[in-house]
């Protein structure tokens, strides 16, 4: 009730949802009583009940000793029935569940009798006006109707059917969804492979109320499969929004789409409601893509991975949960998460795992969390896995990000492969900026990546404070495997939560693990202005934390970097400590430790550094830092550095 004044009576209820107010949200003034009511969701507004989790609803023991409902004659809980929440005994069982598309629930009459709306192009396309007639197109490419037009290819030793190829679509209004369990368009299983090839325009309508149980399977959205045999037609699902909707699957789970199988566009769509999968390949807006471009999408709902822990790559992201490049690419543009991403292994805030998609101009406001820590899981902001070659460029993280081993701001830990010819790394990371705190309770930690393998950074900033067990830097906590740093900038706290662990304020650790390897490691043109809490300082260094490379590799290379540090049990040195053999250098480098300690490596400062006075209090930069390239005064920089 939102308000009572007299003799109302309200005992023994329970609420599944979210009541909002400005003001007064479930008060009762006069006679009568509240009594014993709960609920899962939120009130917000004055005299409300604090919501209780969905843990505290299914456990039959706190009804029993906090809220005394009768548990023997009235009211029951079973696993088997209403999802573990509590029934009456009293009625025969589960409401029946009913679909779409079944019998009765679904119209195809805007397919049969069409008129000048035959879905020949964007201005005579079929109209889809009502949950029926969605509910048709469903029925149509789920059940290969034989009437429904299509395209087949064989692809991966396989027959795929493209329904409705090139085939027009509008929304011509908004539609409700919640009367029956949704059925999404398109499928993929043993005995069909059934994919949406049309174009679907939402028109800028909302469909709500779209809800699938985990129990019908893989590729659960509002379209469950896309597929175009032509990129030059590609399928397409476009300005559509989907709210109040709680998507649930296995793997393939996504907001508006669950699988873009090859040649698949979705643009200008939004999502808001819950996603749930108990596998992998979890977005908010699509669970799975391939050949698949992304642009101008917006997810605003909470997506979680229920897989269990330990799980190999287990991918869950806030976009797309894995995305993967066969043959034209895979793209993901201009779009933004809001929700919280929670993952029980490989988490990122746009995309789970990627494999090869390019990903640009894309941001992350939600929090990312990783819970596995077997060694296999992952979180960024941007991205929690990559593997193969990538980009990722002009993206944006302010959400925390959380786990255990391999956390970034921008991605988790990188796989890269190198490019054997011209020996060089393929993964290139430019231009992004972490705002969001990071905190790892394991090792590989870092402001912009939490490990690096054959990955080229450049032109990165870091603002997040980083929290960290082991392998920690403002910048990349560990660096395997060739690659370079340049032009990156950090301004942060970082916190040890271990004595002798290995921290940087660029990177934490350069580790290579066999005799033979690729060419050396660059760090250059770099800055980093970092207030340091430490347990211990003997793994420490203003720079990097430890060279643990071997001595037979090409040496690794640190120049042009300067480093600003304050804090308690600070060591006044650049790097905190080195494997034997270790052919690390320093060239062109200074530190200044609490405002009164100063290292300084290498001579001729002037010409590779700039100051301005009212710019970083007037500290000598690096070129390539900011604006620092074309202003300022690039002469006297050694007695600027003496006299700070």
């Amino acid at each position: 009730a939102g308000v009572s004044n007299r003799y109302v009576y309200i005992r023994y209820c329970y609420n599944l949802g979210t009541v909002t107010g400005s003001q007064i949200v479930g008060e009762s003034t006069g006679s009568g009583t509240k009594k014993n009511v709960v609920t899962t969701g939120s009130a917000y507004g004055t005299n409300k009940d604090l919501p209780k989790s969905v843990s505290w609803f299914t456990n039959s023991s706190n009804w029993n000793s906090s809220y005394p409902w009768d548990f023997t004659t009235t009211w029951t809980i079973s696993q088997e029935k209403n999802s573990g929440y509590p029934v009456l005994v009293d009625l025969p069982g589960d409401v029946p569940i009913t679909y779409w598309n079944e019998f009765g629930n679904y119209s195809i009459d805007w397919f049969t009798n069409p008129g000048t709306n035959d879905g020949s192009s964007a201005s005579n396309p079929y109209i889809i006006d009502s949950a029926a007639d969605l509910a048709g197109l469903s029925w149509l490419v789920y059940t290969g109707d034989s009437r429904a037009p299509k395209e087949t290819a064989y692809v991966f030793d396989d027959n795929y059917n493209s329904f409705f190829y090139n085939k027009h679509f509008k929304l011509a209004s908004d539609i409700n969804l919640a009367a029956h369990m949704w059925q999404p368009i398109g499928i993929m299983n043993d005995s069909a492979n059934n994919c949406f090839g049309g174009i679907f325009d939402g028109n800028g309508h909302t469909i709500k109320g779209v809800f699938t149980l985990e129990e019908n399977g893989s590729m659960q959205s509002v379209f469950g499969t896309t597929y175009s045999p032509d990129e030059s037609y590609p399928s397409s699902i476009q300005n559509l929004m989907v709210t109040n909707s709680v998507i649930k699957g296995t793997s393939c789970v996504g907001g508006i789409l669950g699988y873009a199988f090859f040649n698949s566009q979705i643009i200008n769509c939004k999502f808001s409601g819950e996603i749930y999968g108990s596998a992998g390949s979890i977005g908010g807006i699509a669970g799975e893509i391939t050949d698949c471009l992304i642009s101008g999408c917006v997810n605003n709902g909470t997506v979680t991975n229920a897989a269990s822990a330990g799980s190999d790559y287990i991918p869950i992201g806030g976009i797309v949960g894995y995305a993967n490049t066969a043959s034209t690419g895979a793209k993901i543009e201009y779009s933004a998460n809001y929700g919280k991403v929670i993952g029980k292994n490989t988490a990122g805030g746009i995309v789970g795992h990627n494999m090869s998609a390019e990903i640009y101009y894309c941001t992350n406001n939600g929090d990312v969390s990783s819970s596995d820590s077997s060694g296999n899981g992952s979180a960024g902001g941007i991205v929690g896995r990559i593997k193969s070659t990538a980009k990722i460029s002009l993206s944006q993280n302010n959400g925390k990000i959380s786990g255990y081993n391999y956390v970034g701001g921008i991605i988790g830990i990188s796989e890269s492969n190198i490019d054997t010819e011209s020996n060089i790394a393929t993964l290139e990371i430019y231009s992004c900026i972490n705002n969001g705190a990071i905190i790892g309770t394991g090792g590989s930690i870092g402001g912009i990546a939490g490990q690096t393998c054959m990955t080229n950074l450049k032109l990165c900033i870091n603002y997040g404070d980083v929290t960290a067990l082991n392998n920690f830097g403002g910048i990349v906590g560990q660096l395997v495997g060739q690659g370079a740093i340049k032009y990156c900038y950090a301004e942060f706290k970082l916190t040890q939560t271990k004595e002798h662990c290995a921290g940087g304020g660029i990177v934490g650790l350069i580790n290579h693990n066999s005799a033979t390897g690729p060419d050396a490691f660059e760090i250059t043109n770099c800055y980093v202005d970092v207030t340091m809490s430490l347990i211990t300082s003997d793994e420490v260094g203003a720079i990097l934390g430890v060279d643990y490379s071997k001595g037979t590799y090409q040496p690794v290379v640190i120049e042009k970097c300067a480093a600003f540090v304050n804090g308690e049990n600070v060591a006044a040195r650049l790097l905190g400590g080195a494997r034997a053999g270790s052919k690390l250098t320093f060239n062109l480098c200074y530190g200044v430790f609490n405002g009164s300690s100063k290292i300084i490596e290498g001579e001729n400062f002037d010409g590779n550094f700039a100051y301005i006075q009212d710019f970083h209090e007037g500290r000598p930069i690096p070129l390539g830092i900011f604006h620092i390239l074309d202003f300022g005064t690039k002469t006297g920089i050694a007695n600027r550095v003496n006299a700070l």
